[in-house]
């Protein structure tokens, strides 16, 4: 291999190294051409054994040209990549700020799983119920004993309850008959109801009791069911949760048009008569409202 690389050394440094032709012999050197009648210097290009090479340089420099071409990619690379590391820094940052926000959030509502306790399945039930519903058309009898049937653990029986509403709507038609009220009237309708729900009457040889507010525990802090309308069907007394509720079931059984309101801390019925002016129940009156600032008694 050494020998290889000698021989090629010196090959190589033959070539390149030897500018002149060897006296062989003593053989004379070729003399090398000369033109003895020389162009005139003003010409623009000097004749070398036939070859015309040009004596100024071109005005066009290639090589600058391809340098400030490199330069040029050179800096639109470092641009972009500067852009792109700008938008890597920023979605950086919004991960780690939203990340940052949700264990905040989880920290202050994360509480424990109670999905082991009794009971619980009935609810997960009911909310599967209530997802089924149709939003435009359901029943709000239906909705409502749905979510007060998972506290008592799924044990009461709809058909029982709504047995009871059908036999009761069916008494109000008979007493509107009796009263001489127009059946197809939403404001004669809605008028019984609320003197059912509001006065005692006497119905098909039975008295009915008007229904009572029951100030005891209405938050329902103490014991839950208290706000329900099945206790209120069941001790014919409630608060402003289960009354209006009540108001509504019995309406969507007599046909009746009337519409859940809410105010602070408070929720009432109110509907709207044949002159397309706004009744509102508020439990012991019904005020025909024009304005908000005018409002007359219905009754």
């Amino acid at each position: 291999m050494k020998i290889k690389f000698t021989v090629l050394i010196f090959i190589l440094f033959g070539i390149r190294g030897v500018a002149q032709i060897p006296d062989f012999l003593g053989i004379p050197n070729p003399i090398p051409f000369v033109n003895k009648n020389p162009a005139p210097k003003s010409l623009s290009s000097v004749i070398v054994n036939s070859a015309v090479l040009p004596t100024e340089k071109p005005s066009f420099d290639v090589k600058s040209s391809r340098r400030e071409n490199i330069h040029s990619q050179t800096e639109k690379m470092i641009a972009e990549d500067i852009r792109q590391m700008t938008k890597d820094e920023e979605r950086r940052i919004q991960k780690e700020n939203y990340e940052k926000a949700e264990e905040k959030e989880n920290a202050i509502y994360n509480f424990p799983s109670l999905s082991g306790k009794a009971g619980v399945k009935s609810y997960y039930e009911a909310f599967d119920k209530l997802s089924s519903l149709d939003n435009d058309n359901y029943s709000v009898g239906e909705a409502n004993f749905i979510v007060e049937n998972a506290y008592f653990d799924n044990k009461k029986s709809f058909a029982k309850f709504l047995s009871q509403t059908k036999e009761t709507v069916k008494l109000l038609k008979r007493k509107m008959k009796e009263l001489k009220f127009d059946t197809l009237s939403n404001s004669a309708k809605n008028l019984m109801l609320f003197k059912f729900l509001s006065e005692d009457m006497n119905i098909k040889g039975k008295t009915h009791k008007a229904l009572k507010y029951d100030f005891e525990d209405y938050m329902g802090k103490k014991d839950w069911s208290k706000t329900f309308v099945d206790k209120l069907v069941e001790k014919g007394s409630g608060q402003c949760h289960s009354m209006p509720l009540y108001y509504l079931i019995l309406a969507e059984e007599l046909g009746a048009e009337a519409y859940l309101s809410y105010a602070p801390n408070h929720s009432y019925i109110r509907f709207m008569d044949e002159e397309e002016q706004w009744i509102v129940d508020f439990g012991i009156r019904l005020y025909k409202v024009r304005s908000p600032a005018k409002q007359n008694l219905y009754e």
